[in-house]
């Protein structure tokens, strides 16, 4: 009997634990979208990502699991700068070795070369070298096996749940696989490494080496038109581009334009018509947010929005009830069209109490509003206190005499002293009468 509840009780568990894994797989053909975009397709994943108001403006994917393609250098990169960061100059003798499982896109390192550590790391992130990417892996951990083991560790402390990295590179193999959110996590991480970034952003770059001169170009064509032209963005600061049979062709853009900063992911896009339409993709969506919003500012800091009754105050001459005037405690910004109609804006404030009580300082966080434009949200904000109010000492002492009254403690504190006197006072007249009939 006891066997049996432990088998019940376990089987319970399991299906618990698998609930919450189906639960927690993304979605295929999820798309999240708040403004309205240009109609893009051809690839199956795309996202667009607008930092200063922490807004996703896209994003779908038709599939659960990707092939990272070019992707995966983002993570050689971030690995091998934290490791070797203080080691750039440091020269590196290039081997046969290092070279020989070299396949795909190359610098054209050659054995005997001598290269610094800061050439090899622009031959991966700006010129995207897979011969780069091999020496690299060996000069950090002695072995691309023992590298690659390092980027999956890394992959998981950032919070990557489903990349899984074979090679340092990006070249196909069945067992390496990643996902839409976890090549936004990565990306992410790597625009916040400003070393990364710059190297990601350079349009080219020079190898000085005693045996020959290399002239790196980024791969990336929103920046370089080394390896395909008419797609160049001037506001794109890098990140990474190529493609593989399997993963077909990726792109990551990180794009600054007026004080507005985006991140554009496209994953497994195809090329028709001779156009790459990852490079196409992102150029449309940069472009067209670019002339069509701007983070701008909605409302000023101290903008007065609403009142509130106040409890324990004196009213202003001609008023019943006290009020608190509640102002927005910063400037109130938001993600909007250029030249916005400003009377589609709705403000829905909200108070953290119904009635306020005196007293209350200047600048006490008292709500909230939440802004809607065209049944949109854009933006929330704080409301606080405009000016301090003092209680008045008489309402205040009746307010707390009414509250003291009202309150559960007073009403069972006053029936437990009744039936405490009640039963004391029966205690004496028992005695009394125990007295006389003793008498």
């Amino acid at each position: 009997m006891k066997g049996l509840f432990s088998f019940k009780r376990v089987t319970l568990l399991l299906l618990v634990f698998f609930m919450v894994q189906a639960l927690l797989l993304p979605t295929a053909a999820k798309e999240v979208t708040s403004l309205p975009l240009p109609q893009v397709s051809g690839a199956s994943s795309i996202y667009l990502y607008h930092y200063e108001s922490d807004q996703v403006l896209l994003k779908r994917s038709s599939l659960k699991q990707l092939a990272p393609a070019s992707t995966v250098k983002i993570m050689t990169g971030i690995v091998a700068l934290e490791m070797l960061q203080d080691r750039l100059d440091e020269k590196v003798t290039v081997t046969e070795e290092m070279l020989a499982g070299a396949e795909g896109f190359k610098i054209h390192l050659e054995p005997k070369m001598t290269v610094t550590v800061r050439d090899l790391l622009y031959g991966v992130i700006c010129a995207g070298g897979n011969d780069a990417a091999e020496v690299l892996a060996i000069v950090c951990s002695g072995s691309v096996e023992q590298f690659v083991e390092q980027m999956n560790e890394k992959a998981t402390a950032i919070g990557c749940t489903s990349t899984h990295y074979t090679n340092p590179c990006g070249m196909d193999e069945a067992q390496m696989t990643t996902t839409l959110e976890d090549v936004i996590r990565i990306s992410k991480e790597a625009i916040r490494n400003e070393p990364f970034m710059a190297m990601a952003s350079c349009p080219q770059y020079t190898v000085a080496t005693p045996q020959k001169t290399l002239t790196l170009y980024n791969r990336n064509a929103l920046i370089s038109t080394f390896s395909a032209a008419g797609y160049q963005n001037r506001y794109v600061k890098g990140l990474n581009a190529g493609m593989t049979d399997r993963g077909g062709y990726c792109t990551v853009a990180y794009a600054e334009k007026e004080n507005n900063s985006y991140l554009c992911v496209v994953m497994g896009a195809a090329e028709q018509n001779g156009k790459i339409l990852s490079y196409q993709i992102v150029n449309q969506l940069l472009n067209f947010v670019f002339d069509t919003y701007s983070y701008q500012t909605i409302a000023e800091k101290g903008t007065s929005l609403c009142t509130a009754p106040l409890r324990y105050a004196l009213p202003e001459s001609g008023k019943e009830t006290a009020e608190l005037t509640c102002v927005l405690g910063d400037d109130l910004l938001g993600f909007l069209p250029r030249n916005i109609d400003e009377d589609a804006l709705v403000y829905q404030t909200f108070l953290h109490h119904d009635t306020l009580t005196a007293p209350i300082e200047k600048g006490t966080v008292v709500g909230g509003v939440d802004v809607y434009y065209e049944d949109q949200y854009i933006a929330s904000a704080k409301l606080i206190a405009r000016e301090s109010v003092s209680a008045n000492s008489t309402l205040l002492t009746l307010g707390n005499m009414k509250r003291i009254i009202l309150s559960r403690v007073f009403w069972i504190s006053l029936i437990s002293a009744i039936l405490l006197s009640a039963v004391y006072f029966l205690f004496l007249d028992r005695k009394k009468l125990s007295s006389k009939s003793k008498k």
